[in-house]
């Protein structure tokens, strides 16, 4: 399961979004719950997030951005599956990455990024071109997933030509050289754009996810 949450320390009067993503892992009783811009702190503990039933790997904004508000990833693994999370595998940037072994399945890299809209997308393909890099040295299976902004890709064209350009077009072929390819068709806002992608090296990696 996936959420672009946008602060899950959201409280109003007619929302509670930690609330509700307690409410969704329980009806849907996923194993994996994946969440960006989680906008949470170092005073926010992780039983606060979810129950001790999942091992629970964030990095918050403060990890990269010291005194920057919002940001931040964080991935929850069903404690009964084997996790770690793999910092020596981590760029300076909100790029989260995870090891995970299934029972009967090889060892799976979980790579949950966010990547703010005002910020470096030549930069942030960089971090990523070196974290798949390091990663596939190791791992024969990849999920890369999270909110990217890179709205000038139409991703239901990736497996025709495109007439993509400049910083997009350079992380377009990054993804595409360390074969992984984006399988989300859901739109992120009203505009049609998809931002939130989830990419896989292998068609068996494809999960059930819910936005």
């Amino acid at each position: 399961m996936y959420l672009n949450a946008r602060s899950l320390k959201n409280v109003t009067k007619d929302r509670n979004k930690l609330v509700e993503l307690q409410n969704m892992v329980a009806s849907t009783g996923g194993q994996l719950v994946s969440v960006t811009e989680t906008w949470l702190t170092p005073d926010v503990h992780d039983a606060e997030v979810l129950s001790s039933s999942f091992s629970i790997h964030r990095k918050d904004c403060h990890e990269t951005l010291p005194g920057t508000r919002g940001g931040g990833v964080m991935l929850a693994i069903d404690a009964k599956l084997p996790s770690k999370r793999r910092k020596d595998l981590e760029p300076m940037s909100e790029i989260l990455v995870c090891e995970l072994q299934a029972s009967g399945q090889s060892k799976t890299a979980m790579v949950v990024c966010y990547r703010s809209p005002n910020s470096d997308l030549s930069a942030f393909s960089t971090h990523i071109d070196e974290t798949l890099s390091k990663v596939l040295h190791e791992f024969n299976l990849v999920c890369v997933l999270g909110d990217f902004n890179v709205p000038e890709i139409d991703w239901s064209l990736q497996s025709q030509p495109v007439d993509i350009a400049g910083n997009a077009r350079e992380f377009f072929d990054i993804m595409l050289s360390h074969h992984c390819y984006q399988i989300n068709s859901n739109p992120s806002n009203a505009h049609n754009n998809v931002l939130d992608l989830i990419f896989v090296n292998s068609m068996s990696l494809i999960p059930e996810c819910i936005f």
